[in-house]
């Protein structure tokens, strides 16, 4: 188990797989550089949108940014290694989050 995210597989058939993660850090602004690497989510973050979307050919990723809640649904003929790129992308922009309460002053 991720200790950024946990992660259920909702559905698996023929002609998809629904992947539900739980974050454990809420979806900042920055979010959207993170996802740039996939395609361009339909709504921008910050507008008062609390739901994203980003479709492409391979998979179809919705969430509820309030909930810390993303859903990943791999299409039919996707790309056999989108989950695991997925995952590893997600654990790299949770795990980025910098931690300002340990600074010190001098």
């Amino acid at each position: 188990m991720n200790s950024l995210f946990q992660v259920d597989l909702s559905k698996n058939c023929i002609d998809e797989q629904v992947w539900i993660y739980y974050l454990t850090k809420p979806i900042t602004k920055d979010f959207e550089d993170f996802v740039k690497r996939f395609g361009a989510l339909k709504y921008p973050l910050g507008e008062g949108f609390s739901f994203i979307r980003l479709e492409t050919k391979d998979f179809l990723l919705t969430g509820n940014i309030g909930m810390c809640e993303l859903k990943l649904t791999i299409k039919q003929n996707a790309d056999s290694h989108i989950q695991e790129a997925f995952e590893k992308e997600l654990a790299s922009y949770l795990g980025k989050t910098p931690d300002h309460r340990h600074q010190t002053t001098d």
